[in-house]
């Protein structure tokens, strides 16, 4: 049985329901004694900069599972729009205004891809707003063959729509002709940084 196989299996174990109960509720502890870094002036700028099919990051410093996610973002979206942004959280994949995004974060960064034509942000695009999936408390990857340096590297593969932030906003930008390769078990916002351009970091 292949990968994808045991994890859908997996998925539909009791042990899979508690574990992303406990994710959930551990994603949720929040310890905040200030007041969010984000300003009006930053999301300004950053209204100015979004256009569709950009990547969006943010961080929170008070929340507990910013302790566990390697990286200094710890969280993912892809614009659909130059106001609206579509990601995957616990409940699912969302469609926010990108104001609702980041408002009450304390830093972000803007993110335009490389994507080579108009048609290649479109079908990244259409993937986002077409993709409905659930949350991937799992976060796997899987092998893949690179084709262009004859090796196996850890990539995406379609696992019946399960997919966490940083899953989900890879797979639209590989529709795009974006392609990211990491040589870990999962995906990290740096994955995202190393192959776009950063428009705006706050």
């Amino acid at each position: 049985m292949d990968r994808g196989g045991v994890d859908l299996k997996l998925r539909s174990t009791w042990m899979y329901l508690v574990w992303s109960k406990l994710m959930t509720w551990f994603g949720d502890i929040m310890l905040r004694f200030n007041q969010p870094m984000v300003k009006a002036a930053d999301i300004r700028k950053l209204m100015f900069h979004a256009s569709k099919g950009d990547v969006l990051l943010r961080r929170f410093d008070c929340y507990a599972d910013g302790l566990v996610i390697p990286g200094k973002y710890s969280h993912s979206g892809f614009l659909v729009g130059s106001d609206c942004v579509k990601h995957m959280m616990a409940e699912g994949d969302l469609v926010d205004d990108v104001i609702d995004f980041v408002k009450d974060a304390d830093g972000f960064a803007l993110l335009r891809p490389k994507y080579g034509c108009v048609g290649n942000r479109d079908n990244a695009v259409t993937c986002a707003l077409r993709t409905h999936g659930k949350y991937d408390f799992l976060f796997d990857l899987v092998e893949l063959e690179d084709a262009d340096n004859g090796r196996l590297v850890k990539g995406l593969k379609d696992q019946g729509k399960h997919f966490y932030c940083h899953e989900f906003t890879a797979y639209c930008l590989e529709r795009g002709r974006i392609h990211i390769y990491t040589g870990q078990d999962y995906l990290t916002a740096d994955d995202f940084m190393k192959v776009c351009e950063v428009v705006l970091e706050v």
